[in-house]
């Protein structure tokens, strides 16, 4: 992992979203590359952070964070503590979260979700009135910000983007208008924030652009900020007609020099996040992407990967045990937590 990429990646974005805060979005184990760690070396580069759930929260205060950490899923428990800042969307978790900080002693922060649209998560529009009138009477919690979510990037669905952005504009003049405190108001993911400056508002929410993934069409130079490696732990010759691995899948239709390679299905290889599709399933088989380089050069693997290996034709290269082979995942998410994090400065 380098860091020094994600951190060229953050200014990137603090240069074009101007004094908007930056909140680096960290869920699920910060998409696959180490919550903490990847917390520590970013946290003086970013305002806040943002999570899933209160247990990602617990794991990065209790391990030193300082900077505020969101939850930004509508859901929290008693283990809710002083440093972290739930999302809202119902009354009745309002008056929860009052009554957990009055019991716990402290005044507690909360930021405010609204549904313009994505139908996720949300306090609906014409809820609002009643929402304010029962905060009013919340004397341990104070409403912090106010947020959405886009529910498809401006360059994919630009009238529904820009629907749920005027949407969100006219909540915006709603509660400012009935509401005396400053409040942080934020709806701009990486696509919204690069595609769509009118969202950026006070605060935006990276997550995708700060790991080097580009879902905008605006190119802002971001940098790829991770690789994946193995080791070569074998090479063998393979004669023509031979079959290699399980299940009798490849037959070697010439002789062949053959790599075991120390990564497979267990490690997250050939796992997608992508939904099924026969179309893509074929297009894939047809015309494969290359995802496993040695010295440079792509290796095509030989059958398929079982659990902790794949195996890989390296009769074009002068391949040999304790080679690095760098592989290409279809979502980092699928990484087993076990492998090893190495974090580049």
């Amino acid at each position: 992992m380098n860091m020094q990429s994600v951190i060229q990646n953050i200014r990137n974005v603090r240069q074009i979203s101007g004094d908007a805060m930056f909140m680096a979005v960290v869920k699920s184990n910060a998409y696959g590359l180490g919550l903490v760690e990847f917390a520590r070396n970013i946290e003086p580069s970013i305002d806040r952070f943002g999570v899933s759930n209160v247990e990602e929260a617990n794991k990065l205060l209790q391990n030193g964070i300082t900077k505020p950490v969101h939850v930004l899923a509508p859901y929290f428990d008693d283990t809710v503590s002083e440093g972290i800042i739930p999302t809202i969307d119902r009354i009745e978790d309002l008056r929860r979260y009052d009554s957990i900080c009055e019991l716990k002693g402290y005044h507690g922060r909360f930021h405010l979700k609204i549904n313009t649209g994505m139908n996720r998560f949300g306090l609906e529009i014409d809820q609002i009135d009643e929402f304010m009138r029962v905060l009013q009477n919340c004397s341990h919690i104070a409403m912090e910000g106010v947020f959405t979510h886009f529910g498809s990037t401006y360059a994919k669905h630009r009238k529904f983007t820009r629907k749920q952005w005027m949407r969100f504009m006219f909540v915006k003049d709603l509660i400012t208008m009935n509401h005396s405190d400053p409040l942080i108001f934020h709806m701009a993911n990486s696509a919204a924030c690069i595609d769509f400056p009118e969202s950026r508002l006070d605060m935006v929410r990276i997550g995708n652009a700060m790991y080097g993934f580009q879902s905008a069409s605006t190119d802002i130079g971001l940098l790829p900020t991770y690789h994946i490696k193995a080791n070569v732990m074998s090479v063998r010759f393979v004669s023509k007609g031979d079959f290699i691995g399980y299940g009798c899948t490849f037959k070697a239709n010439r002789n062949m020099w053959a790599a075991v390679i120390s990564f497979g299905g267990y490690d997250g290889f050939g796992l997608s996040r992508q939904p099924k599709s026969i179309l893509r399933d074929i297009y894939h088989r047809l015309f494969p992407k290359p995802k496993l380089f040695i010295h440079g050069q792509p290796v095509t693997p030989l059958g398929n990967a079982s659990m902790t290996y794949i195996i890989a034709d390296v009769s074009h290269l002068n391949a040999k045990p304790g080679d690095t082979v760098v592989i290409k995942v279809d979502s980092i998410l699928s990484l087993k937590e076990t492998i090893e994090r190495k974090y580049v400065i």
